[in-house]
């Protein structure tokens, strides 16, 4: 398992453990949401961002809706700077023999 595949792996894991928590403290949520892309003049996207926000999204839905008053506006905003937002591809491990090389 690559380090991609293993954060993807443990902010998932976070979001559907938090989401069995009725009600889920703010707190335990803004540690998910503070890894997500913040919605600025200058919207990046990076590829940790990206799944943060879908583990957030998936928070949201297993957890019925929780926090429905900070987090449906933030993904509203999300989805409105989509179309300015700034996309950093994911860097590529590329083994040569007993190099390694990365790549985007």
């Amino acid at each position: 398992m690559d380090e991609n595949d293993f954060y993807k792996q443990t902010v998932q894991h976070l979001a559907r453990c938090l989401s069995c928590i009725d009600p889920t403290p703010w707190e335990k949520v803004n540690t998910l949401f503070m890894l997500c892309p913040q919605v600025s003049t200058s919207f990046t996207v990076t590829p940790r961002s990206q799944e943060a926000c879908i583990a957030l999204g998936l928070y949201f839905l297993q957890s019925d809706l929780q926090h429905q008053d900070k987090l449906l506006p933030y993904f509203l905003k999300v989805l409105k700077c989509l179309t300015n937002a700034q996309f950093e591809e994911p860097m590529c491990r590329v083994k040569n023999g007993d190099r390694e090389y990365f790549i985007k």
